[in-house]
């Protein structure tokens, strides 16, 4: 065999029985939806990481749509990053633009400064990562409009789980902000913008947001208080769709059906009485309403019209749970957190079938939190 023809063969089987190089993920994308009452002009700002800066960004009237692909696999190979809605923008682009709340620069389609106070929803889109995409909504400069944030074609997320979750609420929190933090609107004397007095402490600003939407950041350290719920990962999903809501809008619909806990036996209200004080207890599950919770966006858990409730706002080990009268209290508010708990923030303690006894009828109380089975709760 001549030589060339060797070196032919060779340069052959080279092409054929090297592997092809590996192909880059698929980014993903992020969908606008502008379910507001007023036309938005959507704007973004970067971490100080390399992160490409996004231009072409979408104006939105009302009920328009509009989707955009993240670039994560350029440089630096990732793509970090927050979305806001500008509101009452006028003036011609690149010269007078400008905007009442999340101004950002001169251009309709792109910022070219940080962005005024306003509601984000912020992102970390890393390949490099596994579990990411991060995400999450932030209240923690002010409250603009109400933001939430969807995963694309994700899985389920799991009960009680940190994935896959949609994030921030509906509701809008402009009726709940402290009066001297309350920005109006210059020509109709609305309420537009709910500012954060100081992002680093916590305050009547982010106490009163955060008991209406506690899926959201109401201040820069949120992520640190036990039993937290302010942030998500989606590894499986295609994408975001974050959704703009109206000023006045409400909630989706609760989640209703049975929480199960301890031996697979349901929190169940005793005899199914509805009265104020009554027990509430581990019970072997059944279809009646003494079993049926709706788990509310405002961090209660309701049967029979009432509340799930800590007796006399107790914060003690042992303090019994019981249904009451639903009220604004710390004592009515359960946060579930990754290890399936359910957790009272005022006491710091969590929902607990007594001395782990499986029978019937055993009364829940609160306990130090902990990671046996006495202390899991799968919600509806």
């Amino acid at each position: 065999m001549s030589k060339l023809v060797a070196l032919g063969l060779f340069l052959w089987a080279s092409l054929v029985l090297a592997p092809p190089p590996a192909a880059a993920a698929v980014p993903h994308t992020v969908r606008f939806v502008n379910s507001s009452n007023q036309t938005i002009w959507i704007g973004s700002t970067v971490n100080a990481d390399g992160s490409a800066s996004l231009t072409g960004l979408p104006t939105l009237a009302p009920g328009q749509s509009a989707t955009i692909t993240i670039p994560e696999n350029v440089a630096p190979g990732h793509w970090r990053g927050k979305f806001f809605a500008r509101q009452g923008c006028t003036g011609a682009s690149g010269s007078t633009f400008h905007c009442l709340v999340g101004d950002c620069g001169v251009y309709a389609d792109r910022c070219t400064t940080g962005e005024q106070p306003s509601s984000l929803a912020e992102f970390n889109f890393d390949p490099g990562d596994g579990l990411a995409p991060w995400y999450n909504v932030s209240y923690v400069n002010a409250f603009s409009l109400p933001i939430t944030i969807s995963p694309d074609n994700a899985p389920a997320p799991p009960p009680g789980g940190g994935s896959c979750q949609v994030m921030g609420c509906a509701k809008d929190l402009l009726p709940y902000c402290p009066a001297g933090n309350v920005t109006y609107h210059p020509s109709t004397g609305a309420r537009m913008l709910c500012t954060n007095p100081n992002r680093d402490a916590q305050t009547p600003y982010s106490e009163a947001l955060k008991a209406q939407c506690p899926y959201a950041y109401s201040w820069s350290r949120h992520d640190q208080e036990p039993g937290n719920q302010v942030m998500r990962q989606c590894a499986n999903c295609s994408g975001f769709t974050i959704t703009f809501h109206a000023p006045g809008s409400t909630e989706p619909t609760p989640r209703v059906g049975p929480v199960v806990g301890l031996a697979d036996k349901c929190m169940d209200v005793d005899g199914a009485n509805p009265a104020d004080r009554t027990v509430v207890q581990l019970y072997t599950c059944n279809t009646s309403a003494a079993q049926r919770w709706t788990i509310g966006t405002d961090g209660t858990i309701r049967a029979l019209g009432k509340c799930l409730d800590v007796a006399d706002a107790g914060t003690a080990n042992y303090t019994r749970v019981q249904l009451y009268t639903c009220n604004t209290s710390g004592a009515q508010q359960w946060r579930a957190t990754a290890a399936l708990q359910l957790q009272n923030p005022q006491s710091g303690r969590c929902l607990d079938v007594s001395g782990a006894n499986p029978a019937d009828r055993t009364p829940l109380v609160l306990y130090d939190c902990h990671t046996g089975a006495n202390q899991k709760w799968r919600l509806p």
